[in-house]
Protein backbone atom coordinates (compact mmCIF):
# COMPACT_ATOMS: atom_id res chain seq x y z
CA UNK A 1 0.00 0.00 0.00
CA UNK A 2 1.37 3.52 -0.96
CA UNK A 3 2.09 5.92 1.71
CA UNK A 4 -0.63 8.57 2.01
CA UNK A 5 0.48 11.86 1.14
CA UNK A 6 2.70 13.87 3.30
CA UNK A 7 -0.46 16.50 2.79
CA UNK A 8 -2.52 14.29 3.78
CA UNK A 9 -1.31 13.29 6.71
CA UNK A 10 -0.71 16.57 8.43
CA UNK A 11 -3.74 17.66 8.55
CA UNK A 12 -7.13 17.25 10.55
CA UNK A 13 -9.57 15.61 8.74
CA UNK A 14 -13.67 15.65 9.19
CA UNK A 15 -15.87 13.89 7.33
CA UNK A 16 -19.65 14.40 7.86
CA UNK A 17 -22.37 11.89 5.86
CA UNK A 18 -25.82 14.00 5.99
CA UNK A 19 -28.58 11.46 7.65
CA UNK A 20 -26.11 11.07 10.22
CA UNK A 21 -22.64 10.79 11.35
CA UNK A 22 -20.30 12.89 11.71
CA UNK A 23 -16.74 11.16 11.70
CA UNK A 24 -13.33 12.93 12.44
CA UNK A 25 -9.44 11.98 12.82
CA UNK A 26 -6.15 13.30 13.15
CA UNK A 27 -4.12 12.02 10.64
CA UNK A 28 -0.81 10.30 11.83
CA UNK A 29 -0.95 7.12 10.71
CA UNK A 30 -1.56 4.76 7.87
CA UNK A 31 -4.03 3.90 7.23
CA UNK A 32 -6.19 7.07 9.01
CA UNK A 33 -8.65 5.42 11.08
CA UNK A 34 -12.09 7.45 11.70
CA UNK A 35 -14.23 8.12 14.79
CA UNK A 36 -17.59 8.40 14.41
CA UNK A 37 -19.25 11.01 16.83
CA UNK A 38 -23.13 11.19 15.61
CA UNK A 39 -25.18 8.76 13.88
CA UNK A 40 -29.09 7.90 13.05
CA UNK A 41 -30.53 4.58 12.49
CA UNK A 42 -30.38 4.70 9.06
CA UNK A 43 -27.03 4.59 6.95
CA UNK A 44 -24.92 3.97 10.21
CA UNK A 45 -21.47 4.00 9.85
CA UNK A 46 -19.84 2.10 12.61
CA UNK A 47 -16.37 2.51 11.33
CA UNK A 48 -14.30 4.41 8.62
CA UNK A 49 -10.60 4.91 7.41
CA UNK A 50 -8.91 6.47 4.89
CA UNK A 51 -6.20 5.10 2.98
CA UNK A 52 -4.58 4.93 0.00
CA UNK A 53 -4.24 2.35 -2.71
CA UNK A 54 -2.69 1.86 -6.27
CA UNK A 55 -5.74 4.17 -7.67
CA UNK A 56 -5.29 6.78 -4.91
CA UNK A 57 -7.23 7.70 -1.68
CA UNK A 58 -9.93 5.52 -0.62
CA UNK A 59 -12.59 5.88 1.54
CA UNK A 60 -13.11 2.82 3.59
CA UNK A 61 -16.92 2.71 5.31
CA UNK A 62 -18.23 0.12 7.52
CA UNK A 63 -22.19 0.03 7.49
CA UNK A 64 -23.93 -1.47 11.15
CA UNK A 65 -26.92 -3.01 9.04
CA UNK A 66 -27.47 -4.72 5.91
CA UNK A 67 -29.89 -2.81 4.30
CA UNK A 68 -27.64 -0.95 1.82
CA UNK A 69 -25.41 -3.20 -0.27
CA UNK A 70 -24.65 -0.81 -3.05
CA UNK A 71 -23.64 2.89 -3.59
CA UNK A 72 -23.28 4.67 -6.30
CA UNK A 73 -21.12 7.55 -6.56
CA UNK A 74 -22.45 11.03 -7.63
CA UNK A 75 -25.90 12.64 -7.15
CA UNK A 76 -29.12 11.46 -7.07
CA UNK A 77 -29.98 12.26 -11.00
CA UNK A 78 -26.51 11.21 -12.03
CA UNK A 79 -27.92 7.61 -10.39
CA UNK A 80 -30.91 7.94 -11.69
CA UNK A 81 -29.62 8.77 -15.45
CA UNK A 82 -27.52 5.96 -14.59
CA UNK A 83 -30.29 3.39 -13.88
CA UNK A 84 -29.45 -0.29 -13.76
CA UNK A 85 -25.89 0.07 -14.86
CA UNK A 86 -24.64 -1.64 -12.22
CA UNK A 87 -21.14 -2.14 -13.48
CA UNK A 88 -20.78 2.05 -12.18
CA UNK A 89 -21.99 1.06 -8.27
CA UNK A 90 -19.40 0.27 -5.50
CA UNK A 91 -20.63 -3.10 -4.02
CA UNK A 92 -20.20 -4.09 -0.69
CA UNK A 93 -17.89 -6.83 0.39
CA UNK A 94 -18.23 -8.26 4.43
CA UNK A 95 -15.08 -7.22 6.20
CA UNK A 96 -13.69 -9.33 8.84
CA UNK A 97 -15.99 -7.64 11.57
CA UNK A 98 -19.04 -9.42 9.66
CA UNK A 99 -19.58 -5.94 8.77
CA UNK A 100 -21.00 -4.61 4.98
CA UNK A 101 -18.10 -1.98 4.35
CA UNK A 102 -17.73 0.10 0.89
CA UNK A 103 -14.60 1.40 -0.47
CA UNK A 104 -15.22 5.07 -1.84
CA UNK A 105 -12.68 6.68 -4.47
CA UNK A 106 -11.70 10.09 -3.54
CA UNK A 107 -9.79 12.55 -6.05
CA UNK A 108 -7.56 14.46 -4.99
CA UNK A 109 -8.17 17.43 -3.25
CA UNK A 110 -11.90 15.88 -3.33
CA UNK A 111 -14.11 17.45 -0.49
CA UNK A 112 -17.64 17.19 -0.94
CA UNK A 113 -18.89 13.59 -2.13
CA UNK A 114 -22.38 12.45 -2.83
CA UNK A 115 -23.03 9.22 -2.85
CA UNK A 116 -26.76 7.07 -3.30
CA UNK A 117 -27.50 4.64 -1.03
CA UNK A 118 -29.29 1.94 -2.75
CA UNK A 119 -31.54 0.08 -0.81
CA UNK A 120 -31.84 -3.96 -0.86
CA UNK A 121 -35.43 -4.11 -0.21
CA UNK A 122 -36.85 -1.50 -2.54
CA UNK A 123 -34.16 -3.22 -5.10
CA UNK A 124 -35.44 -6.70 -4.64
CA UNK A 125 -39.30 -5.06 -5.39
CA UNK A 126 -37.74 -3.47 -8.36
CA UNK A 127 -36.55 -6.47 -9.85
CA UNK A 128 -40.11 -8.14 -8.91
CA UNK A 129 -41.38 -5.55 -10.82
CA UNK A 130 -42.72 -3.73 -8.24
CA UNK A 131 -41.73 -0.17 -8.50
CA UNK A 132 -39.27 1.80 -9.98
CA UNK A 133 -35.58 1.43 -9.60
CA UNK A 134 -35.64 5.54 -8.65
CA UNK A 135 -37.08 4.30 -5.45
CA UNK A 136 -34.49 2.30 -3.98
CA UNK A 137 -32.11 5.27 -4.10
CA UNK A 138 -31.41 7.59 -0.89
CA UNK A 139 -29.27 10.67 -1.84
CA UNK A 140 -26.40 10.83 1.23
CA UNK A 141 -23.00 12.96 1.26
CA UNK A 142 -19.64 12.49 2.70
CA UNK A 143 -17.94 15.54 3.32
CA UNK A 144 -14.30 16.01 4.16
CA UNK A 145 -12.76 18.49 5.25
CA UNK A 146 -9.05 19.82 5.67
Amino acid sequence: MKVISKKLTSLLLVLAVLFGCVISASADGEPIELSITNNTGMFKAVSASLVSDGSGTVLVVALNGTGYRNLFKGTYEQAAANGDARDNWISAYTNADGKLEFRVPLAPGESYIPVVAISESYLAQYEQGNNSLQRAFYPRQFTVDA
